[in-house]
């Protein structure tokens, strides 16, 4: 796999990072599939050109988050330019929300279940990120740091869940905290029964990605540090 440009992204482009945040990069590469390089607490975004265009043109919200602001380290083709000249916004983005309110109803209703709160913790914070970067896409003034998102939501609460992606902790009122985010922004729960073999069909049938992989977690045959 070879890299045709590497570009800086998230808190550490914003300079807006805490000592312990993850070095957040994007690659685009000669290889034919995407894929995700984990090493300790740097995160590699490996794309191939086609599928990060494709995914410019259909308006991805994480191509949006390097449209916005990535940093190129290298890129003697201009790569980053041509991705981030191709994105067009979606007319809505109620998949994306609706997507990640389910996850964040399933994780509201079965916190007991997990054994990694880290994990937890991220699942939680990765659905409010989620939902409000939709919606503030949906409004074209999109916001990503967490300071931002809690503002342009008007919600302390928000921000609070969002800031505690990296504790191991479970911490009760944060239930609360949750409930009353999805209340707010989300979608109503799809699920009433609360049953785990009924929210794997749902997440089945929606594709939800992050919906299957954190019952995988629970049910122990996915990596605990997998996000």
């Amino acid at each position: 796999m070879a890299i045709l440009a590497l570009a800086l992204y998230g808190s550490r482009a914003r300079e807006d990072q805490q000592p312990d945040s993850d070095v957040d990069l994007f690659a685009v590469t000669d290889d034919s599939e995407y894929r995700m390089v984990v090493q300790a607490n740097i995160n590699m975004a490996c794309y191939p050109r086609d599928l990060a265009i494709q995914r410019a043109e259909s308006g991805d919200l994480f191509v949006l988050h390097i449209a916005l602001e990535a940093k190129p380290l290298f890129d003697l083709s201009g790569e980053i330019d041509a991705i981030c000249a191709s994105f067009n916004y979606k007319d809505n983005y109620a998949q994306e929300i609706c997507l990640a309110s389910d996850l964040a109803w399933f994780l509201f209703g079965h916190a007991e279940s997990f054994r990694d709160y880290t994990f937890y913790n991220r699942r939680v914070a990765w659905c409010v990120r989620t939902i409000l970067i939709a919606k503030s896409a949906e409004m074209r003034r999109p916001v990503f740091a967490a300071k931002q998102l809690g503002e342009f939501s008007g919600s302390w609460e928000a921000f609070l869940l969002i800031n505690a992606k990296s504790t191991g902790q479970f911490i009760p009122s944060y239930l609360d905290y949750l409930k009353k985010f999805l209340d707010r922004f989300g979608f109503p729960n799809p699920v009433p029964s609360g049953e785990q073999l009924d929210w794997a069909m749902r997440f089945s049938a929606s594709r939800n990605v992050m919906g299957l992989k954190t019952l995988s977690n629970i049910r122990g045959s996915t990596a605990a540090d997998e996000y």
